[in-house]
């Protein structure tokens, strides 16, 4: 058993840079951070792991994103660890639902407006949040409103 009143030895301690290396990516959307934190989420990924490495990622729903230290990785076995995890919430309820458009998530692309007539997008846009393709929606609607009066 170490002595835990000895000083840290030099060789224990080397520069971060040369310690972990970081990444970044976006988890499918639906995911939960739940489901992430789980060991078999990674082992797609546990070939390019090493302990001490830094994930950040991020829901394409843009529900949640966290933070992971990979505490160990052994072939495709890989025990990551939560560093910070924050979830978003979007308040729809602040915008009119319209029966005949919904919007969607597409993805990394970003949330789009469908037309439930036709199944098809509406506009040829996509937004990075699910309030701006709402409010989109909106002056859209009020546009249609206008016309037609």
């Amino acid at each position: 058993m170490a002595d835990i009143n000895k000083p840290l030895q030099a060789n224990r301690l080397s520069l971060a840079q040369h310690c972990y290396r970081s990444f970044g990516g976006t988890v499918p959307a639906g995911t939960t951070f739940e489901a992430a934190s789980e060991s078999n989420f990674w082992t797609g990924c546990a070939h390019m792991l090493r302990p001490f490495d830094q994930v950040r990622v991020l829901c394409e729903d843009n529900s949640w994103a966290a933070e992971f230290m990979v505490l160990f990785v052994n072939g495709s076995d890989v025990r990551m660890e939560p560093c910070w995890h924050t979830e978003f919430s979007v308040d729809s309820s602040q915008y009119d639902e319209h029966p005949d458009y919904e919007v969607k998530n597409g993805g990394v692309a970003g949330f789009y407006i469908k037309d439930m007539k036709s199944g098809k997008k509406l506009l040829d846009e996509y937004f990075k949040t699910r309030s701006l393709a709402y409010r989109r929606l909106e002056e859209y609607v009020k546009t249609l409103k206008t016309a037609a009066a």
